[in-house]
Order: structure tokens, then sequence, then C-alpha cells
């Protein structure tokens, strides 16, 4: 109940019960205890750590002060509702124990509210999910730029001149329509809607000359709010949910097992944490964060450099030569290693790009597709 219920269970605790555990100023978005499972060496009783960003010599680091930024969470407050005060009980109370039973329980079957509770919390809790959306959202905007930097490009984007229905002129007319003339027979709503485009297409031109700046001013104040908006909106579903209730439903549907990794192997802990697919067989593995949480049939977690969490809809065998590739590829920043070497820091040449990849898909395939006749011009 405890795994499951998050944020709500602590509220209903006695008052004191944050004093000693206030929210400091820099807070971990990867908890310390499951960095500690991916110790290179100890300095005292501190673990340390190796940390791989793209560009940059690796470095080694006390789990203090990695994957933590100043305020990430909340400002610092003796006040219980803080979000970090209630995110540290939740780790003190719930997720300790859950991470270190998965650590040394058996290798086999776990139960799948444990494991789905404790996917769910690490991944949406995350730096790696503001700075996903932030990432793709720019490449939205730069497409967008780019789509209304003149009048034909424009127009290609829109659909003025195409003859699909799919236009996105068309969608967006046919939309308004169904809803502002909703008692108009549908062939009159069909009608009204020919004698818009053509009004339109007709002034566009015009119309866009003497918009084209407004638009680019737009973009700019969008860029500008964007981090800030994405920044509260995550703090906003955390306070509801630590542990998103519909995501955690779908993940109690998998078959979870813990799985040790073969003697001469080692697992990386990339930022997104957890990696997931749509095919039984692991394959074109992505972020969890940014899956379809409908269509996946796999799931896993590194626990520690040695231990996979595995979640699936029948049995899979893990490729362990390519693990780490797609590990590192899904990190959007940085991953973290038990080990230094060669293959490691080759590794590290490859993070960002599934994320990388996928907004180019969603901007590709998704959104800035031009209707006909335009799509090899624009091509």
């Amino acid at each position: 109940t405890i795994l499951r219920d998050g944020r709500d269970q602590f509220k209903m605790g006695s008052p004191g019960a944050y004093g000693e555990h206030m929210a400091g100023s820099k807070q971990h978005f990867i908890p310390q205890l499951l960095q500690r499972g991916f110790e290179a060496s100890k300095s005292g009783k501190h673990s340390q750590v190796w940390v791989f960003r793209k560009g940059q010599a690796a470095y080694k680091s006390s789990t203090e002060g990695v994957a933590a930024q100043r305020h990430f969470y909340s400002e610092p407050s003796p006040d219980e509702e803080a979000l970090d005060n209630i995110i540290t009980q939740y780790e003190k109370d719930v997720l300790t124990p859950a991470v270190d039973g998965l650590r040394n329980a058996p290798l086999g079957r776990v139960e799948p509210e444990v494991a789905a509770s404790v996917v769910s919390h690490l991944s949406i809790r995350a730096a790696f999910l503001r700075g996903s959306l932030s990432e793709i959202a720019k490449n939205l905007l730069e497409c967008m730029s780019q789509a209304l930097a003149s009048t034909e490009s424009a127009r290609a984007y829109i659909g003025i001149d195409s003859v699909a229905r799919e236009s996105m002129l068309d969608k967006t007319i046919d939309e308004n329509l169904a809803v502002d003339a909703a008692m108009m027979p549908e062939v009159a709503r069909h009608r009204l809607g020919r004698m818009v485009k053509f009004r339109f297409r007709e002034h566009f031109s015009a119309d866009f000359e003497n918009m084209a700046d407004l638009f680019g001013k737009y973009t700019e104040v969008i860029a500008g709010v964007m981090p800030g908006a994405i920044e509260n909106g995550h703090i906003r579903l955390l306070e509801k949910e630590l542990v998103p209730q519909k995501r955690t439903e779908r993940l109690r549907s998998l078959h979870w097992k813990l799985v040790q990794a073969p003697e001469s192997s080692h697992v990386i802990l990339p930022d997104c944490l957890a990696l997931a697919s749509v095919h039984a067989d692991f394959s074109q593995l992505i972020p969890y964060t940014i899956s379809d949480d409908d269509a996946l049939t796999t799931v896993l977690m590194p626990v520690s450099s040695t231990r996979l969490l595995v979640g699936s809809r029948a049995d899979v065998v893990i490729d362990w030569e390519t693990l780490n590739s797609a590990l590192a590829q899904s990190s959007l920043d940085f991953f973290i290693s038990s080990l230094n070497d060669e293959k490691v820091t080759e590794l590290a040449k490859q993070i960002g790009l599934t994320v990388s990849n996928h907004s180019q898909k969603l901007v590709e395939e998704d959104v800035f597709d031009a209707p006909a006749p335009y799509a090899e011009r624009r091509v």
C-alpha cells in the first residue's frame, strides 16, 4: 500500500515526521541509495562512482555530488508539505528497503507491485524527464521556425495548396466546424469548409507577410518560458503522485524477475534509469519515460552493476554484449559506472543518441510532414 500510494500515505503520518529529514539545498534526482549499487571505490564512508558525460573526460565522484541539483524539487523548508521532504521520507521508509531487497533477494521472480512502484517512481522523478522534454520541445520550435521562415514553406507546412484532406489546414477547419457548426448537415459543413479554405488561401500571402515578425516574436517568447514551464509541470506532477498510478498499473501487468549479469560483464546506470521496448526480444530499447505505455512489452532497470530488474510479457533473452550500448544511448546527459576502461569510454560517445533520434522522428513523422504536393520540394 505504501509503495502504491506514495505521497498520500505520508500525508497521513504524524505532524513531526519530517523534522529530521528537512529538504536541503542539494537534492538528488537519482538517489544515492541507487547509485551505491554502482560503487567503484570508497572514500571513508562515502561511495564513489565513475561519471561519464559526452565530450568530457570521465571523473570519479562521491555519490553526494552526483545527480544532484540545488532546489531541484523545492526550497529548503521545515514544512512537511515541501516536496523534497516528502520524497526524502519516502526514500527512507519505502524506497531504501525496496531497492535493498532487490539487490539482495534471490534471483528470479519479483513481486509485480514492488517492481512496478520502484521503476515508476524512480523514472518519473529524474532530471531526465525535464531534459528530454526540453530537448524535444526545442527541436519542435526550431522546425516550426523553419517552416514559418518563408511564405512558400509556410504554405507547404499548413497545406494551403494541398488537395489532400489530411493537411493541417483541412484538419483544423474540420475540427472547428464540427464544434461550432455541429447542427449543420455534414454536406453543408463540407461546403462551408471549402469556402473558408478558399478565402484563407486567397489572402494568405498578404496576411503572412504582415504576421511574419509576430511569428518570430512568439517563438522567442515560447522558447524563453518553456524551461520554467516544464520544470513547474514536473514539480506539480510529483506533488500529485510520487508513484503515477496509471503507469504503475500497466507495469504491474508484466512478469518481473531479477537477472544476474555474466561474471565477465557489468552494467552501467543511465540517467533515464529504466528502458522499455515494444518488442519481446528487447530490440529498439528507448528510455521508459518517453515510451508508449500501451504498447510496451519489456522493461528493464539496472539495480546494481551486476543485477537487472526485468519486466516482460514473455520469456526474454538479454544480449549482454549490446546492453550497455543501449543504456548509454538512452542516457541524455550522463551515465554512472563502476568501471572506467576503454569500452566504457567508447560508450560515452553514444550518450544522447536515442533522445535525439526520437525527437527527430516526432518532427518528421508526426508533426512536420508536408502534405502533397509539396512533400518532395520540402525534403
